[in-house]
């Protein structure tokens, strides 16, 4: 049988060194869907998810200059907020959270992975739960 859905992979393993916001999150336009007078938002395909991006920037200092910068898919109900910026640096560092790739894609897009948070919110979504089992 064929591998079916995402394959979990620790964000270690697809950025050893890390890396570093460089862009703003956007949500994902369906553009199979959309029309020139109505914007369709994508959805995961698995999960029903609203799909987000955001680009960021590879720390690994032997990375070929064109796979430097990925985008990372985020699959999330509300928009993400990313860390506020560190102090004298010129990026913000990013970890994610919940790191999958798709069975059947190449290398290029196992560098555009998908993600279901970015760090730190896990702490964030944990309280909200908490908060509503105890309503």
């Amino acid at each position: 049988m064929a591998i079916q859905g995402p394959i979990s992979i620790g964000f270690d393993q697809v950025f050893p060194h890390g890396c570093y916001l460089v862009g703003e999150v956007q949500q994902v336009k369906d553009f199979d869907a959309s029309t020139a007078t109505r914007v369709v938002y994508a959805k995961d395909k698995t999960t029903g998810l609203p799909v987000w991006q955001v680009s960021v920037v590879d720390a690994d200092p032997e990375a070929k200059a064109s796979q430097k910068s990925v985008t990372v898919k985020i699959l999330t109900e509300v928009q993400p907020v990313p860390p506020p910026p560190l102090p004298g640096l010129p990026f913000t560092p990013v970890e994610f959270d919940a790191m999958t790739v798709r069975a059947g894609h190449g290398v290029d897009v196992l560098l555009r992975v998908y993600a279901k948070c970015l760090d730190g919110h896990k702490e964030i979504a944990n309280r909200r739960i908490s908060e509503a089992l105890t309503m």
